[in-house]
């Protein structure tokens, strides 16, 4: 998922508790089971449902283990009014961790280290690339700050975690 919804590995990936009453407390989703976590189902053939094409996608991409939570627009606002991009808000102590993406550039690395106090109960995690297999390895921060960025070398040297973030 790195490749295609973290800007080739330069973003990061929050991780939320499962349980958060965030995920499963719209009022039409109490109703209908509809705003429930699900997981994606891979398929080679595409559903012929209209309702069933949003928790479908091609066998190719069973390696992400997706889940999708929907949400009506009415528990919703208008973040962004040209793309017609619409938020749920949630509680910040629902995030449990966040992953820097392996080539996350120094100003978005700052950017996450001083929102961290906002999100209580999350853990702040590194990617690498496995030496050995196509896979990426995650590690917590605090034991891996001091190792250089991959696809961060700048100038002759690695672009270093800032002094005083950890």
């Amino acid at each position: 998922m790195w490749t295609h919804y973290a800007s080739e590995h330069r973003g990061f990936v929050i991780g939320f508790d499962s349980s958060s009453d965030w995920l499963t407390s719209s009022e039409k989703g109490a109703r209908s089971g509809f705003m429930s976590p699900r997981k994606i189902r891979y398929s080679k053939l595409r559903p012929k449902r209209h309702y069933s094409k949003l928790f479908y996608k091609s066998e190719n991409w069973r390696y992400e283990k997706e889940w999708r939570v929907l949400f009506p627009l009415s528990e919703c606002f208008l973040l962004d009014a040209d793309s017609q991009l619409y938020v749920k808000e949630f509680n910040p102590s629902s995030i449990v961790s966040i992953i820097l993406g392996c080539r996350i550039v120094k100003e978005d690395r700052i950017q996450i280290f001083k929102l961290m106090n906002r999100f209580p109960n999350a853990k702040l995690y590194r990617s690498f690339p496995n030496k050995n297999k196509f896979a990426m390895d995650i590690i917590p921060f605090d034991a891996a700050y001091h190792l250089p960025y991959f696809g961060a070398w700048r100038d002759g040297k690695y672009d270093m975690v800032p002094k005083g973030f950890k």
